[in-house]
């Protein structure tokens, strides 16, 4: 598969977890020259009450990132994400800490599940 094929299986999901990693990988230019085109993110997120219904993390996010522009007013308006918003308030870490792997794990706390409940 390539990055193009790729490109546009990502750009049709509707899943807005997927939607924040392709547009962050796109901004930062992962894709090479075949970037995702966030037109149809754009459809779900270009409505007045967007910040109420189940595309509120990818509205959010890609207006205050600027990685999306039909939401941007939206946001601009709402009383409680506008507050969020000049807060610099973030969902999405797109520089997340990460804990590098140190070894085997121990055992799980509490011991072994009894069979009974297998």
């Amino acid at each position: 598969m390539d990055q193009f094929s790729t490109a546009l299986d990502i750009a049709s999901m509707e899943d807005d977890f997927v939607a924040l990693l392709a547009l962050d990988a796109s901004s930062r230019g992962l894709f090479g020259e075949h970037q995702v085109d966030p037109s149809n993110w754009e459809k779900l997120t270009d409505y007045e009450d967007v910040l109420s219904g189940p595309h509120w993390l990818l509205a959010y996010e890609g207006s205050v990132r600027k990685w999306l522009s039909a939401p941007t007013s939206c946001v601009a308006k709402h009383p409680f994400f506008k507050v969020l918003e000049a807060r610099r308030v973030r969902f999405y870490d797109e520089n997340p800490i990460r804990n590098p792997f140190t070894g085997p794990a121990g055992p799980l706390p509490g011991g072994l599940v009894p069979d009974e409940y297998l």
